[in-house]
């Protein structure tokens, strides 16, 4: 059957190339790259390539936040690291998250990776 997918594919990574999959992946490399923005000004992000695939990934802040609670913040290591990939529903249509593969317990459930949360048992209400 015929799909717009197949004209806008693109050579990156969107949620409809997963299909509502859980897919674990291992980064073979991780690259910066400058994405112009709608105001003409340039931002960085990375784009993460994958062993055997041949789309890359473009990581935004949250999916990056993740990747480094699970492979550690120095990005240049990530090379060697497995992550899974799925999709989730935003206020712009269906988006890739990233999930740690040794909690697919979680993923199945639908309850979020875990978020490092350092020495934050403080229960006091601010207010």
């Amino acid at each position: 059957m015929p799909s717009i997918d197949d004209i806008y594919s693109g050579n990156t990574l969107k949620a409809t190339d997963i299909k509502g999959r859980v897919v674990t992946v291992t980064i073979e490399n991780v690259v910066k790259k400058a994405f112009e923005q709608k105001d003409g000004t340039k931002k960085t992000k990375l784009v993460l390539e994958f062993i055997g695939k041949n789309k890359g990934f473009v990581v935004n802040a949250t999916n990056a936040r993740i990747i480094a609670d699970i492979c550690g913040s120095d990005y240049s290591q990530w090379p060697g690291q497995t992550i899974s990939l799925g999709t989730h529903m935003t206020p712009m249509g269906d988006g890739i998250c990233v999930m740690d593969p040794a909690r697919q317990d979680r993923i199945e459930t639908g309850v979020q990776p875990r978020r490092s949360v350092k020495n934050d048992l403080d229960d006091t209400i601010p207010f």
